[in-house]
Formats: structure tokens, C-alpha cells, sequence
């Protein structure tokens, strides 16, 4: 629970609507995530790589190929 004080006010909720189409808001999360982890990749230490990573850019690539494949269709 976060303390309220005039130093350290209180911090406002972001409005979480999603305006667009589930599907688009949906992948634009997934080109924002990959991108990050692509960055993460270029940057980070690597000795300290909790696992999984590459696996979850993969199925990120896959699933936003996937999305641009049906739209062509």
C-alpha cells in the first residue's frame, strides 16, 4: 500500500481502456515486447540471463508473422 504524503503524492491510475480492436491492441503489445526483449538482447549482460528468453522471442516472431499471414490472406 502506497503512502501518501505532499513529498510522495499519490500516484494516478492510468485509464486502461483499449479503444481498438482487442486483435490490434493484442499485437501491437507483442512488437513492443519484442522489441524490448530485441534490445535486452544487444544490451544486457548476459551472465545473468534468467532462461527462457529466446524461446519467448520466438513464439513472439511467430505470432506477429502469423498476424501479417492471415491479414494477407
Amino acid at each position: 500500500m502506497a503512502i501518501e504524503s505532499l513529498a510522495h503524492p499519490a500516484r494516478t491510475v492510468p485509464d486502461l481502456k483499449i479503444e481498438v480492436p482487442l486483435e490490434e491492441e493484442l499485437l501491437a503489445a507483442c512488437e513492443c515486447a519484442l522489441r524490448w526483449f530485441e534490445e535486452w538482447d544487444r544490451h544486457a549482460d548476459h551472465e545473468y540471463d534468467f532462461g527462457g528468453e529466446y524461446p519467448v522471442m520466438r513464439k513472439l516472431r511467430r505470432a506477429i508473422a502469423e498476424v501479417w499471414i492471415r491479414d494477407e490472406l
